[in-house]
């Protein structure tokens, strides 16, 4: 290992940030990443780059800078990520922690927009925000949940979180000993941020702050069966804090909800065994109480609607017995709002199917 900074580091004033890059052969767009840091208009920050063994000249790369902001962290062999982002954990010296993938780009303002809204807003633990994708012919934005409730709910189902984006208060993992897991290595991030304590606020800022990259060499395009394993995994863990201990056929229903496969709602009989197992869990979260009662709802609901529309049947509209059939009620009258308006939007589009 090495680094450029010329000063002891108990001698150096701690940064507010501390921004940290996990490098693999990654020599093609690591100097856009950290030029992309370097000219942040927040200039207080601690800039870790870590080459976990890379056999191209990534190395060569991240040690042409001379910024005294850059930390060079190099491992003589590949360690794996998980390994490798609790290093930056445990380098980092900031009140708050940014993530940046070597292959994505921070927008300029991104760290001053992060910082003013944590420190303005203590309840807060980590803070994401949206993704401009784009490579092979993608140019698009992936807007991700904001509301801190309805997002711990989604995180049931999904990753609502582009890690890329994220800045985290480090006191969510300083203070409790909280660790990347290792046997999450194709969704670490994912499996992170099911675990932060609840007293801790999850949000998404609603503003691009990344862009995120795709290509064909990243690790989620060549090791696709892999990742959704962990991510059930991870998904399961969750479960089991709901008091479920899924079966086999639970299993594929869920990751079905969760948009990993399609086909199976086409299935005859299928849409109301979905509907039996969100009724499952919703039962679940009354008795332990684990997620927010309003968010969860309303995370069951699109699932169930997604899983309806998902059958492909123009002009056959979703009957209001469904909602009836689910039990859910109406909690609230903005939440039934909301859901009449995505019924509506779902029957315009059912609609213009059938009459084309």
């Amino acid at each position: 290992m090495m680094s450029h900074n010329s000063i002891p580091d108990n001698l150096m004033k701690p940064p507010v940030v501390s921004v940290v890059i996990p490098v693999y052969n990654g020599e093609k767009f690591i100097r856009n990443a950290m030029d992309s840091i370097l000219s942040q208009t927040f200039s207080d920050f601690e800039l870790i780059v870590i080459n976990d063994g890379s056999t191209d000249s990534s190395a060569e790369v991240i040690a042409s800078y001379r910024d005294p902001r850059i930390v060079f962290l190099e491992n003589k062999t590949n360690t794996g990520l998980p390994r490798v982002r609790n290093q930056g954990l445990d380098a980092s010296r900031g009140r708050y922690i940014a993530w940046l993938d070597c292959d994505d780009i921070s927008l300029p303002e991104r760290l001053e927009k992060q910082v003013k809204f944590l420190d303005t807003h203590p309840q807060v633990g980590v803070c994401g925000g949206w993704v401009k994708i784009v490579g092979d012919g993608k140019d698009v934005i992936a807007q991700y949940p904001a509301h801190s409730e309805y997002l711990r709910a989604c995180l049931l189902f999904n990753n609502c979180l582009a890690n890329s984006t994220v800045m985290m208060r480090a006191a969510c993992t300083r203070e409790i000993g909280l660790r990347f897991d290792l046997s999450h290595h194709l969704s670490q991030d994912y499996g992170l941020w099911t675990r932060i304590p609840r007293e801790w606020k999850i949000v998404n800022m609603p503003e691009v702050l990344t862009v995120y990259r795709t290509h064909s060499s990243q690790v989620t395009v060549q090791r696709k069966q892999q990742q959704l394993d962990i991510s059930w995994e991870i998904q399961r863990e969750q479960l089991l804090k709901l008091g479920i201990l899924p079966t086999a056929d639970e299993r594929t229903l869920h990751l079905y909800l969760s948009g990993f496969a399609h086909g199976l709602f086409a299935e005859p009989g299928r849409i109301r065994e979905a509907g039996d197992y969100l009724i499952k869990l919703d039962r679940a979260n009354e008795k332990y109480k684990t997620y927010d009662r309003k968010a969860f709802r309303e995370v069951l609901w699109e699932k169930w609607m997604s899983a309806v529309r998902s059958r492909a049947l123009p002009g056959k509209l979703p009957p209001a017995s469904y909602w009836a059939m689910l039990g859910f009620g109406v909690a609230k009258f903005g939440l039934s709002l909301r859901i009449l308006k995505k019924m509506g939007w779902m029957i315009a589009n059912d609609l213009r199917a059938s009459a084309a």
